[in-house]
């Protein structure tokens, strides 16, 4: 036991023995005290449920989104066409122009050759078949 230090004229008094009121408050705090951490770890919980189903909502909608938008057809580019004839003013071919390449026709429809504009400045010359056949460097002298 702890020694203790008397001081004059101080009467220490012993703490009065519980009395059953004192102990059926003291069950009650702690039954409330139990009641309340339960109800926080209910609360806590309630709120992580929640966030978890609105970040499921979020990811649910962008990916729903996501997949609408890729398969929209994409704004198509402007296209040209352009027919030839010969001497005899009889149709001999067609090209068409898109974005940065230009497919070439005969007059039976067949693909006789692509070129590709790169952005290098030079052009690449394929065949019907798509065999490369050569290039090209821009000659014309810039303004």
């Amino acid at each position: 036991m702890a020694k203790l230090l008397r001081f004059p004229g101080v009467t220490v008094t012993p703490a009065p023995a519980p009395t059953p009121e004192t102990e059926l408050l003291a069950l009650q705090k702690t039954c409330l005290e139990v009641e309340l951490a339960t109800a926080r770890m209910r609360h806590q919980t309630m709120l992580v449920g929640f966030a978890w189903h609105s970040f499921r909502r979020v990811v649910f909608w962008f990916g729903l989104l996501w997949i609408l938008f890729s398969i929209m057809p994409a704004k198509a580019e402007p296209s040209s066409s352009r027919s030839y004839y010969d001497k005899g003013g009889s149709f001999a071919g067609s090209t068409i122009t898109r974005g940065n390449s230009t497919n070439a026709y005969d007059k039976s429809g067949h693909l006789s050759g692509t070129v590709i504009r790169n952005s290098n400045g030079t052009s690449s010359f394929y065949d019907g078949r798509g065999h490369f056949t050569g290039s090209s460097v821009n000659t014309t002298q810039p303004r």
